[in-house]
């Protein structure tokens, strides 16, 4: 017949314990008595280190291929497949002369879209007349607010940005226009593409000389209409009284505007970045194994491969929120080689804030009520770095993780299987007077250290007391064919 056999909840906790801190033989004094009804140990002094344990995977790059992120073509490969390279070499290099005409016409996109931004900001003022009357009428009337004055400063600025840009895109054209007439020998200069760049630039000079002469006239209307308002105050009989107004600003306009500026702002940083990125550059020390990047061809077509010299690898792994607080960036961890079992020292680099489970929500409802709950315990990605010269972890693969995550020396301690835990701090144990007694006390205790089958007690036991492990009159469960199991 089939038998089971049930836990007491002393024993239960004793295990889980057990589990937690590691299989350790119990070498505190057990007494026991032919008779007696428990059997107990002794309290006594010695030191308890806690010890938490995981698993992680292994990552560890031996090979690194690097291409360039940003498009274009080959202009020269500075290293060959066999040498030696630290990392920030320069493998590659491409043709920066597009990349340098991209930067100058997202540069003009933007100059446009801040330009019309400003017009929309700034509605031109005009005069509506107010009432006729006598000879000395007009004054004050006739005359701009004080923020014209303002405005043509701003205006001022607006223009000396535009020439800039109409100074760099003529700079661009021009070398187009060399690029175009001298072909390269090896590629050969796709027509097509060169009058299209050609026309592309001219468009774009073209609209910003519009732009420059529309803001000139303004700033010159603006003067002349300041000149002419001051003639105006000196005339002897006006007949009409006249006032400045200036038009709202048209919202929707000015949102679409806002947001024309900030897609050009970011294409223009797209474009310092991807001339920032002309030279590729190695990430790691290491020996170039392979090139498929050939000079005068696109650029995302091939790479350049480092095969790295680095010893360091990393085991990535994850702690849970009850173990969080104990661990540092810093703290030494050991990773055990699941083939040869032996242990390398690594430390801790980091520890992500961030809690990264994915947790199950449960909702029910029924003639009883209705309710929701979550399940998951909150976890932690951690990462810990150590060197492996002998090649001992592979990559992908699965180590055992140690951290000692606290110590206690010279501590009153206990078997772990005598505390019953109540929380994470405190928990209750058996005390009998004497190894032979025959009745138990309940006792509170506040505990620390966990490790190595034993407990530090912090408070409520002192030396040389006893306490219960087991209790030989409970009764055990029988089964059905009530033999004693």
């Amino acid at each position: 017949m089939r038998t089971k056999r049930k836990l007491t909840w002393m024993t239960m906790t004793a295990l889980l314990l057990a589990q937690i801190t590691g299989a350790v033989k119990v070498t505190l004094p057990v007494a026991q008595a032919a008779e007696g009804r428990f059997v107990v140990a002794e309290t006594q002094t010695q030191d308890v280190t806690q010890v938490w344990t995981s698993t992680g995977t292994v990552s560890r790059e031996g090979t690194e291929s690097l291409g360039f992120t940003a498009s274009g073509t080959v202009k020269s490969i500075k290293v060959a497949v066999g040498d030696t390279v630290e990392a920030g070499d320069t493998l590659a290099t491409l043709e920066t002369l597009e990349l340098k005409q991209e930067v100058a016409q997202k540069k003009a996109s933007l100059l446009q879209a801040k330009a019309s931004l400003y017009t929309i900001e700034h509605p031109t003022s005009y005069k509506v007349p107010v009432s006729t009357g006598g000879s000395s009428g007009g004054q004050g009337g006739n005359t701009p607010s004080s923020g014209g004055d303002s405005s043509n400063t701003d205006n001022t600025k607006v223009l000396t940005e535009v020439s800039k840009a109409i100074t760099a895109l003529e700079k661009a054209n021009t070398e187009e226009a060399t690029l175009c007439a001298t072909p390269d020998p090896t590629t050969g200069a796709d027509t097509a593409e060169c009058i299209a760049a050609k026309t592309e630039l001219q468009n774009a000079i073209s609209a910003l000389i519009a732009m420059q002469k529309s803001l000139g006239s303004s700033s010159s209307s603006t003067s002349k209409t300041s000149t002419t308002s001051s003639s105006a105050k000196k005339a002897s009989t006006p007949t009409v009284k006249y006032k400045w107004v200036t038009p709202a600003i048209n919202k929707p306009q000015q949102a679409r505007a806002k947001a024309q500026v900030l897609q050009a702002q970011q294409q223009y940083d797209a474009a310092k970045k991807a001339l920032a990125q002309a030279s590729l550059k190695a990430e790691v020390a290491g020996v170039v194994g392979e090139i498929t990047l050939v000079e005068g061809t696109d650029a995302s077509s091939g790479t350049v491969t480092i095969i790295s010299d680095d010893p360091v690898v990393e085991v990535s792994t994850t702690v849970p929120l009850s173990t969080r607080k104990q661990l540092d960036v810093g703290d030494t961890a050991i990773v055990t080689a699941g083939v040869t079992n032996k242990q390398l020292t690594g430390t801790i680099t980091r520890i992500s804030p961030l809690d990264t489970t994915v947790y199950e929500f449960f909702s029910w409802e029924g003639p009883w009520g209705s309710g929701s709950s979550t399940d998951g315990d909150p976890s932690y990605p951690m990462t810990i770095t150590l060197e492996d010269p002998e090649a001992l972890l592979t990559d992908g693969t699965t180590v055992a993780v140690s951290v000692e995550v606290a110590k206690a020396s010279g501590a009153v301690v206990i078997p772990a299987s005598a505390l019953t835990p109540t929380n994470t701090t405190t928990g209750t144990v058996q005390v009998v007077a004497s190894p032979d007694a025959t009745e138990a006390q309940d006792v509170p205790v506040s505990y620390g250290v966990i490790g190595g089958g034993y407990v530090e007690i912090t408070e409520g036991l002192s030396l040389g007391e006893y306490v219960v492990l087991a209790d030989r009159e409970q009764a055990l469960e029988s089964n059905e064919g009530g033999v004693r199991i």
